[in-house]
């Protein structure tokens, strides 16, 4: 994932996400000369260092210590990467979280007597929509039921897993879930990159019966949409090929409205 010089955009989520480094790479492994990383958060002004602003490492390494360093005259911490030998090619199994922050700044040392050798930046993700952003496909002003057709992608850098989903349900308690077969679901595979464009009929027995005879004035100056409902929309991602063992799938779920129609208004008058 890191791409010196760059910027990269990682789920991040309010600061739910836990983060730890982790070498991926193949045998022999550690060809990367990182031995010390300083974390930096950007509070909207300038970037701080993660201990600074409140947020640190979930320890759980007794060897865990941050380590007060000073280079070029400026003194700030760092943590020591190193290898989890018991554990395999982990480097160093403490996570850590960004907080509610929407960047970051990793600085890679190999000797601190020479300053850094890399800098890595992340844009931090903090919602589902804007992580995998959602529109009808086409030139549908709203998700209809029949058809309902849907463009979703992914902003996210670094998407690995070779399992992908997108499923299509009720919210739970739904007063709506009479109008629909038990347990409904529609789940699709996406892309490696998190993308799919893809339409197919909602079912929803007498439902839209609301809107066969419904109209609006043409004068109106925005769509009526009728017989809206909320469905759910759950993203799922499984761990990659090569993540540690006991690494849980990602679910992430948001809401998005289905209509009947997306405008009943009348058509204007050709005079």
């Amino acid at each position: 994932m890191l791409q010196f010089g760059g910027a990269a955009n990682l789920l991040n989520l309010g600061g739910t996400i836990n983060y730890r480094f982790t070498d991926f790479g193949m045998p022999p492994h550690f060809t990367l000369q990182t031995k010390f990383v300083r974390i930096e958060i950007f509070d909207g002004t300038v970037f701080k260092d993660i201990n600074e602003v409140g947020l640190g490492w979930t320890l759980e390494d007794d060897d865990f210590e941050w380590v007060p360093t000073t280079v070029g005259g400026n003194t700030f911490p760092v943590i020591t990467i190193k290898m989890n030998v018991t554990g395999g090619y982990e480097i160093n199994p403490n996570t850590f979280t960004f907080g509610n922050f929407n960047q970051a700044r990793l600085t890679l040392f190999d000797n601190l007597n020479t300053g850094g050798i890399g800098t890595f930046q992340a844009n931090l993700i903090n919602t589902v929509q804007e992580a995998f952003p959602m529109i009808p496909s086409g030139n549908a002003i709203c998700y209809t039921f029949t058809p309902f057709s849907y463009n979703i992608s992914s902003i996210l850098d670094g998407l690995c897993s070779s399992n992908m989903n997108i499923n299509f349900r009720l919210p739970a308690g739904s007063p709506h879930a009479g109008y629909f077969p038990p347990n409904w679901n529609v789940q699709q595979s996406l892309s490696n990159n998190g993308s799919r464009i893809d339409n197919f009929n909602i079912p929803n027995s007498t439902w839209c019966d609301q809107c066969l005879n419904v109209v609006a004035p043409h004068y109106l100056p925005d769509p009526v949409p009728c017989g809206c409902m909320e469905i759910e929309v759950m993203i799922s991602i499984a761990p990659c090929s090569n993540s540690p063992s006991g690494c849980p799938t990602l679910e992430l779920a948001f809401p998005i409205e289905v209509c009947c129609d997306c405008d009943v208004r009348l058509a204007p008058p050709n005079d």
